[in-house]
């Protein structure tokens, strides 16, 4: 017993001093066959929330050594596995992401700040200080767009998957309150303020009974789910919008694997998704508009963009973080809308897209 042990020892502190050695090894050769190419400076992309465990100039370089290190990805596919297999496929560990019912995934990151188990479970309800703060920039906002600059301005939310699917969600995470923050803000702004404020929560809760309108291992609505929201704001704009119609499209492929799977290191196992796309032959002329929209948003409105240019003369995105006032001059556009998803929602009081 004690040999075995020890044999077990000696793996183990093995493994723990070779994958610093190997990603050292593997660093250097990769800089070696860079040093011609001139450093590119990080996009906003990469910033991410930081908990420091040491000093910052410390921190930053563990966090640059573990996030290269030597094999990392099959590890982490390894780690879920394991996990996974010892608890009879029921859990698997994973910072990102959350193994719920029956195979679907959902998103618990909180890197960028966001936070939708606690959205799920209605433990982070927005203060009255931070709803009067968020009201009062929309407000500001619309005003901004459609008197300075007439331009119709229209504000669109859209609910966290773990709302719309919560009876795949793991019986392990309890819901102390109902209504999610999202739900919250939806209910004030209809109660205190005349916005343009559309909620696609209830649509998408509706139009689930019939087709799914997420993906099980993504944290995104599929493409059937944003012809869902299209047609509301369809409606909310123009009063033209019709019952979602899965027959407009078609299935592309039947093992789509999502970003989910993708965080979780387990795309083989979980290529199960059906792709929709849409036919062009099959939307309804009528529903054309020889217009130009601005999407504001975040990656949910790349969805809603690549439907919208079916029935727009031109369609444009720019994510939140990103948009300047001075493109308003460039791309002239008849309608703005500014969209948001749900655990995003802190956008509303943090961005102020009439500023320079």
């Amino acid at each position: 017993m004690k040999t075995r042990d020890g044999w077990i020892a000696v793996v183990f502190l093995i493994f723990i001093f070779l994958l610093p050695a190997a990603t050292l090894i593997d660093r250097f050769f990769a800089a070696r066959s860079e040093e011609a190419f001139a450093e590119v400076p990080a996009s906003e992309d990469s910033v991410q929330e930081t908990i420091y465990l040491f000093p910052p100039s410390i921190q930053n370089n563990v966090n640059e050594f573990t996030d290269q290190l030597f094999m990392r990805k099959q590890l982490i596919a390894f780690n879920t596995d394991v996990t996974s297999l010892l608890t009879g496929g029921t859990y698997f560990e994973s910072t990102q992401v959350l193994l719920g019912k029956d195979n679907w995934l959902f998103y618990k990151s909180s890197i960028e700040g966001e936070h939708p188990i606690w959205d799920y479970m209605g433990i982070n309800h927005f203060s009255e200080e931070e709803l009067l703060r968020i009201t009062a920039n929309l407000q500001d906002t619309q005003k901004y767009f459609e008197e300075e600059r007439g331009i119709p301005f229209y504000i669109v939310t859209i609910p966290n998957k773990e709302i719309v699917y919560s009876e795949y969600m793991p019986d392990t995470i309890i819901r102390l309150n109902e209504v999610s923050r999202g739900q919250q803000l939806s209910e004030y702004v209809e109660q205190n303020a005349a916005l343009p404020y559309l909620d696609l929560r209830y649509a998408l809760l509706e139009a689930k009974e019939d087709y799914p309108t997420y993906y099980r291992t993504d944290s995104h609505w599929n493409y059937y789910g944003a012809y869902v929201g299209l047609q509301e704001i369809f409606q909310e704009i123009y009063g033209d919008g019709i019952p979602a119609d899965i027959s407009c499209f078609s299935v592309a492929s039947e093992d789509y694997s999502g970003d989910l799977a993708a965080l979780a290191g387990l795309q083989d196992r979980f290529s199960i998704d059906s792709y929709y796309v849409l036919d062009p032959d099959r939307i309804d002329k009528e529903q054309y508009h020889d217009e130009v929209l601005l999407l504001v948003g975040d990656s949910f409105s790349e969805y809603l963009r690549d439907l919208a240019k079916y029935y727009y003369r031109d369609v444009h995105y720019v994510h939140s973080r990103d948009f300047q006032v001075d493109m308003i001059d460039q791309i002239q556009p008849d309608i703005v809308i500014w969209e948001c998803v749900e655990r995003y929602l802190d956008v509303f009081s943090t961005r102020h897209l009439m500023e320079q």
